[in-house]
């Protein structure tokens, strides 16, 4: 897909198709999900909404070896207004990227990937003039972490290398 308000730039394609291209996530605009494997980890969890539902869905898909594949294809034009307040985004973002990680990077991963994000959170806030609502924001991610305490269910593997080939196309 590309952001058409924004840029040119095609983002999550496939260097090609001559091999299958696995990456992390996706972006809701622009994917396809068979509904038994949608299913099969418990689908998007409610309480995760307007970013990041997308990364928790695909980690809980790599831990059950179901992967996000990435593919040349003609981009689908996301026309995100240029006006859009981002005030939500930022908000819903870094609230989420706490979230995830919590309810599924196992041990002591977990912390580490906690602190990332929360420096990230930071150095965004930081360097967007946005860093009063992206505290908010991983406050909040925090505090539903402990309250959502009893639903972390850590995967066995967390995903690495983004866009790595892994197979031919038969």
């Amino acid at each position: 897909h590309r952001n058409t308000n924004y840029s040119s730039v095609v983002l999550r394609s496939a260097p090609d198709n001559r091999r299958v291209w696995v990456d992390f996530t996706f972006t809701a605009c622009a994917y396809a999900v068979r509904a038994e494997h949608f299913l099969k980890v418990g689908g998007f969890r409610e309480y995760l909404f307007y970013m990041g539902e997308e990364a928790d869905l695909s980690v809980r898909m790599f831990d059950r070896g179901l992967y996000t594949a990435c593919v040349q294809c003609t981009p689908i034009e996301h026309m995100q207004p240029k006006s859009r307040s981002t005030r939500a985004a930022d908000f819903y973002g870094r609230r989420n990227d706490i979230l995830v990680d919590f309810l599924n990077i196992p041990g002591p991963l977990a912390a580490y990937h906690l602190a990332r994000a929360t420096l990230h959170g930071i150095v965004f806030g930081a360097t967007n003039r946005k860093l009063g609502i992206s505290l908010r924001g991983l406050a909040s991610g925090f505090g539903l972490s402990w309250k959502f305490r009893g639903r972390r269910q850590p995967v066995d593997e967390v995903p690495g290398a983004l866009r790595a080939p892994v197979a031919s196309h038969a």
